[in-house]
């Protein structure tokens, strides 16, 4: 039996970025990246507004692909509160559950909350620039037209997305197992202490798995990160690898 994998993105990304991981996840794993509204082979279509928007329209894209078969998601930054949020749409419409959680590269949404940036006050290169700190893009990149013509009006439209962002499932934990990743020196998730905190949100088993490097170890570290999810899933999900 083979398991569905749905991948979400970070901010400014397309589902492109996950179409690499074929070749080194295991042969049982089926991966299906999900495209966000107004990138990549959804170009052609507008961007959604608000993050209760995206959370609808990837639970339309994904309840429609769920079948019989067993399923995981990952998200990693903005992808991880996506892929959050979906679970409890999910959960909320009495939909199959996932098997397994991967939330890469993302504080849990009480300690995002104490930390809110405004990126709707910012100017274009003040979003750049936290970009560009993050490790998202080369310094150099701020100053190329050609770039900042077609990717800042994504960028922009994620990161004004993610200030509508409000958690609003007080104390309802959920029922399926949680792997979190986190890169070590992430300077939006290097504290152990917090990070240990989406715990609280989940009634099964949360494990915790730090990488090197910073917010985009995901791309960085992209063979370690690949070996931990498929033992993750061998352990916990596929015991017939």
């Amino acid at each position: 039996m083979k398991m569905k994998m749905f991948c979400l993105p970070y901010a400014g990304a397309s589902a492109m970025i996950y179409q690499s991981w074929k070749k080194q996840l295991a042969p049982t794993i089926e991966l299906i990246p999900i495209e966000i509204a107004g990138r990549g082979l959804r170009m052609d279509e507008p961007f959604l507004s608000t993050f209760e928007e995206h959370v609808q329209d990837v639970y339309d894209v994904i309840v429609r692909q769920i079948g019989e078969e067993k399923f995981c998601i990952f998200g990693h930054s903005m992808g991880s509160l996506l892929a959050f949020e979906l679970v409890h749409q999910l959960k909320d419409h009495e939909q199959p559950l996932p098997d397994h959680l991967f939330l890469s590269g993302c504080f849990p949404p009480h300690i995002r909350e104490e930390n809110r940036m405004k990126f709707k006050h910012m100017t274009e290169k003040e979003m750049f620039q936290e970009v560009v700190k993050l490790g998202g893009i080369p310094a150099e990149l701020i100053e190329n037209k050609e770039y900042k013509d077609l990717f800042f009006p994504i960028i922009k439209a994620d990161l004004t997305m993610l200030d509508t962002y409000e958690y609003t499932h007080p104390k309802q934990k959920l029922s399926c197992h949680a792997s979190i990743f986190y890169g070590k020196e992430d300077i939006q998730t290097d504290n152990p202490i917090k990070i240990g905190e989406w715990g609280e949100y989940f009634n099964k088993e949360c494990h915790f798995y730090a990488f090197e490097g910073g917010h985009f170890f995901l791309n960085h570290e992209k063979a370690e990160v690949l070996k931990n999810v498929n033992r993750i899933l061998e352990k916990v999900v596929l015991p017939q690898f």
